[in-house]
């Protein structure tokens, strides 16, 4: 009996931890969104074929604004979005120009900001408003792994479609009440 006392509450504060510290993957077809201030980029090591230079686009993909070809990596650039025409609240659409092939370009957002129809960028929170940006930069989207240009964005914050908790974050909780009952119970 001493030893169910111990291990159910245990068990409760371990599922309970695991909750808190679940981390979510990258989200294919995330957006950024400007919230004052500098935005500061770097570049990430890429698995790429093709030379890509990272762009800040306006709402009609419009490039306003070239920032870094993606290698070599740890290459950095700071700039203010509002000094070519974002306010607050405005989207941020980065894109990447596959100058190797042909000078195409991906956009972060939904499939369709992209001819291909694919969606072409993930977006990884970091927290502390530090984000990674992975591309794929083929078209139809190559093999699809999301590591072909990488950058790490900060001073922007990602929409997402709510705050509600992840699933397993849900469901670990829900386990760890459900022992935390049966276990009342009994004593």
């Amino acid at each position: 009996m001493l030893i169910k006392s111990v291990l159910v509450p245990g068990l409760v504060v371990i599922l309970l931890s695991l909750a808190t510290g679940a981390h979510a993957a990258p989200i294919l077809g995330e957006q950024l969104f400007y919230v004052g201030g500098d935005v500061r980029v770097e570049s990430l090591p890429v698995s790429s074929g093709y030379t890509n230079e990272l762009g800040l686009y306006d709402a009609t993909f419009t490039r306003v604004l070239y920032i870094m070809n993606d290698e070599p990596a740890g290459v950095s650039m700071i700039f203010d979005p509002s000094d070519y025409g974002f306010a607050v609240g405005d989207e941020l659409i980065f894109g990447i120009r596959a100058v190797s092939d042909g000078n195409r370009e991906y956009f972060m957002g939904s499939a369709s900001r992209n001819l291909d129809n694919v969606i072409h960028a993930a977006v990884d929170d970091l927290g502390g408003g530090m984000f990674v940006v992975d591309f794929e930069d083929l078209f139809n989207g190559g093999d699809l792994d999301y590591n072909d240009t990488r950058f790490q964005f900060e001073s922007a914050t990602p929409i997402t479609p709510s705050e509600v908790p992840e699933p397993a974050t849900l469901s670990l909780l829900g386990l760890g009440l459900v022992a935390a009952r049966k276990y009342r119970r009994r004593a």
